[in-house]
């Protein structure tokens, strides 16, 4: 196990370094810090997002920091996430794909029954976008803008849940880092609407590199409803799980700062550009090309700066998020036989103070609903069932309702999406709490799919269709039993 621990730390420092591998394209990352992550993992993901009442004895929840309290077991977790977007408007439509990091965490029990901590690295959000569009100036000239976003912050967290009796609470203090870039162009263009080659394009480039402290804290509860014996020590429960989380506003430090810069060139420059190179990455290189030309007295690639790359710190404030909900849960001797329920999230983003300028940087508040279930067959207590394979998964499904926190043209965005998938068993052989060894059964396997929409076609606005495919591992253990022989 400690062999799989350093690999784990190895694998921390390794994804902070690099990119995600592919990012999820949408028009509508253009705004804020881009396409927030919602912080449910696989499990509650799976049942639609029930991030303030989930928990669970094998596998933490990160939107609740209370509910690491109920972990009993060492936990190595991460998560992927691929998929496809399927993007049209009354003009078009096109296909992008992704994969993309969605956790990596490490969870230990401190003492048992009363504090668990947990690490690990979690996206924050990330923009992917690509958008074009045209503004007349009069019947014979117009102006095409292009806009362009790429990058992704990072939280790297630590969190601590405790227990007693059926209460526990917990809190997340994390480190955001990362950068993010926003590209803009304007190209005239003649009264056929293509580029003018003489003309001059302006481009504007802003660069976010995010540094800072961010925090939530939790806290659940477990009410019983009922209690009934069955057979000798053997009961059947039904209890209420509560649970709320949340954070203040708070302003991510000053050590934040943004890069800013604008330049006007020859509009004949801008069809060199590669079909797969970024706009950022290829004026990086027409600059660099350019300075080299200049130098050398070559004629017709001049570029005038407007702004020469200037930085400046910038405080970002964050609102404060308000997630609640509960869960009903049926117990049959000690194993969770089904749960259902029900969560709400709340953020004032018209709170929000950034680094953007114009409409990428205006924000509305922002609610979220979903309704979700487990169901254990084998959990129900028919031992008949112990031999079907199919009795032996845990089914997961649930679906979600938001607005999100863009408006566009006076059109707020939504987005609905319907979750579910199941969670795989093995068995373990592994020390129990008399130092025996013993097997136990757990779920470190997890599938999902989810099917949604984003925004609409209206208002010649933009429909994101995405299908996407959850997979996740919880590698589990248990720790600091001294053995006997048996």
């Amino acid at each position: 196990m400690w062999k799989a621990f350093r690999c784990f730390i190895f694998a921390i420092a390794t994804i902070t370094a690099l990119p995600l591998v592919a990012q999820e394209s949408t028009a509508y990352s253009r705004f804020g810090l881009g396409l927030l992550n919602e912080n449910n993992f696989m499990a509650s993901r799976a049942m639609g997002g029930l991030g303030a009442s989930f928990q669970s004895t094998e596998s933490i929840n990160f939107a609740n920091p209370a509910s690491y309290a109920r972990l009993n077991l060492i936990a190595f977790e991460g998560a992927m996430t691929g998929g496809v977007n399927r993007v049209s408007s009354y003009f078009g439509s096109g296909t992008t794909g992704n994969v993309n990091l969605s956790y990596l965490t490490f969870s230990m029990p401190v003492m048992k029954d009363r504090w668990v901590s947990s690490f690990g690295v979690v996206p924050f959000s990330q923009k992917e976008y690509l958008v074009s569009d045209t503004v007349s100036l009069s019947e014979s000239s117009s102006v095409g803008n292009i806009f362009e976003g790429t990058g992704t912050l990072y939280t790297i967290y630590w969190g601590n849940g405790f227990k007693h009796k059926d209460f526990s609470i917990g809190f997340n203090i994390g480190y955001l880092f990362g950068s993010i870039d926003a590209t803009s162009l304007s190209i005239p263009l003649d009264e056929d609407g293509f580029s003018d080659p003489y003309s001059f394009t302006t481009i504007e480039r802003n660069k976010l590199k995010a540094s800072g402290l961010l925090w939530n804290a939790g806290v659940q509860y477990s009410i019983p409803l009922q209690d009934v014996e069955f057979d000798k020590n053997q009961h059947k429960k039904l209890k209420l799980e509560v649970g709320f989380a949340f954070n203040s506003s708070y302003k991510i430090g000053n050590n934040s700062s943004v890069e800013s810069s604008k330049y006007s060139l020859y509009s004949i420059s801008i069809p060199t550009k590669d079909d797969g190179e970024s706009y950022t990455d290829f004026i990086d290189d027409l600059l660099a090309t350019t300075a080299e030309a200049e130098s050398s007295n070559v004629s017709g690639v001049d570029i005038d700066t407007f702004l020469a790359p200037t930085t400046a710190k910038v405080g970002l404030k964050m609102p404060m998020n308000l997630n609640g909900g509960f869960t009903f849960v049926k117990v049959v001797r000690d194993i969770t036989f089904w749960k259902a329920g029900f969560d709400v999230k709340w953020t004032p983003w018209s709170q929000y103070n950034g680094f953007e300028t114009g409409e990428g940087g205006q924000l509305s508040d922002s609610w979220r609903i979903a309704f979700g279930g487990e169901i254990f067959p084998l959990g129900g207590g028919h031992q008949e069932l112990r031999s079907k394979t199919f009795s032996q998964l845990k089914y997961r499904a649930g679906f979600y309702y938001s607005r999100t926190s863009v408006t566009v043209q006076n059109t707020a965005i939504n987005e609905f999406g319907i979750n579910f998938g199941i969670a795989i068993p093995i068995r373990l052989r592994m020390v129990n709490d008399d130092g025996y060894y013993g097997y136990r059964k757990v779920h470190p396997f997890s599938l999902g799919f989810e099917v949604g929409s984003r925004g609409t076609k209206e208002n010649d606005l933009i429909k994101d269709n995405f299908v996407r495919i959850n997979l996740g591992i919880s590698l589990n253990d248990k720790w600091f039993v001294k053995r006997k022989y048996n």
